[in-house]
């Protein structure tokens, strides 16, 4: 118990260090003195370097996803919960630099425990996506293929992170392209239109 309280103290304190120095010119000793002890006895808890910024990304990452799942609703119709995920995605995930610079805007040293940090991240995010479509299935929303369809909304969506398309009309365009294509047309809408059409070309 005393080592996870330990290890939670060095993670929020190496926080503002990596967001300070940047993953690179971060070193164990700034790290250790941020948490109050030597480089000497970081080793108890983390092997390296590497292991305690995969640890802290894993551990941003946790935060983000909680806070970021509220904010979508996901009591919301999938439709209305995804386009959330796609538009709002962007600008929430700015609110955890260390992540954000992480992912997106630093060319790390990609070492195993920061590439399997990133595997897991990756993972969690499509999981969330995988959820959502899978209740938009259920209650008729969108077409089948879950797995395809997160893969990709994923892609998209943490494509739009970092590049020109930031606007949220621009994004807001876009959601509704993507989940318009994903829809499930209605049946009975579909039938009743093609009635109608025969009726009027009967009176005709």
């Amino acid at each position: 118990m005393k080592k996870d309280i330990v290890r939670e103290k060095i993670m929020q304190n190496a926080i503002q260090v990596f967001e300070t120095f940047g993953f690179e010119k971060t070193t164990l000793d700034d790290l250790g003195r941020a948490a109050g002890m030597n480089k000497t006895s970081l080793y108890y808890y983390f092997k390296n370097k590497d292991e305690l910024y995969a640890e802290v990304l894993l551990n941003q990452f946790t935060h983000f996803s909680e806070a970021f799942s509220k904010r979508i609703n996901r009591k919301n119709s999938s439709k209305s919960a995804l386009k959330n995920f796609i538009c709002e995605k962007p600008a929430f995930i700015q609110k955890y630099p260390l992540l954000y610079k992480a992912k997106y805007n630093e060319n790390n040293t990609v070492s195993e425990p920061i590439q399997k940090a990133f595997a897991k991240i990756k993972k969690a995010e499509i999981q969330l996506l995988k959820e959502l479509l899978s209740k938009g299935i259920k209650n008729e929303e969108f077409k089948k293929e879950t797995d395809k369809l997160a893969l990709s909304l994923y892609v998209s969506s943490d494509a739009f992170v970092f590049s020109e398309v930031t606007g949220s009309k621009d994004l807001d365009i876009f959601a509704e392209f993507m989940l318009n294509g994903l829809a499930k047309k209605n049946e009975k809408s579909a039938k009743k239109k093609k009635d109608n059409s025969g009726e009027n070309m009967d009176e005709a």
